[in-house]
């Protein structure tokens, strides 16, 4: 890992340790949603820094959540842009954690 690269995963590291974050270097992670959830997924995972962050061929388009349905948080979002970036984050943090843990290798 470089030295630029360290310092932009300095908190990640805090958080997972150097061997989680040197799985999460190495592996690859497949977007599946579209729009702006997998804009705000591909850049959080390409912050995280995966080895390789790749779009998937047929993105799933999610329909937007009644504004007035709370998230699982229990905070009710009222914009479809506040759950998109929502959605991107969560998957991109899903991806984090699966890689971390060595699953899938």
């Amino acid at each position: 890992m470089t030295h630029v690269t360290r310092v932009r995963v300095l908190r990640q590291l805090l958080v997972l340790g150097d061997a989680a974050q040197a799985r999460v270097g190495t592996a690859t992670v497949v977007v599946h949603a579209a729009g702006f959830a997998g804009d705000v997924e591909a850049l959080y995972a390409e912050r995280a820094g995966f080895a390789q962050v790749v779009r998937a061929t047929e993105p799933v388009v999610v329909t937007p959540d009644d504004t007035k349905t709370p998230d699982r948080s229990g905070v009710a979002l009222e914009t479809d842009t506040a759950r998109e970036l929502l959605r991107g984050a969560r998957a991109a943090v899903r991806a984090i954690r699966l890689a971390a843990e060595g699953a899938g290798q």
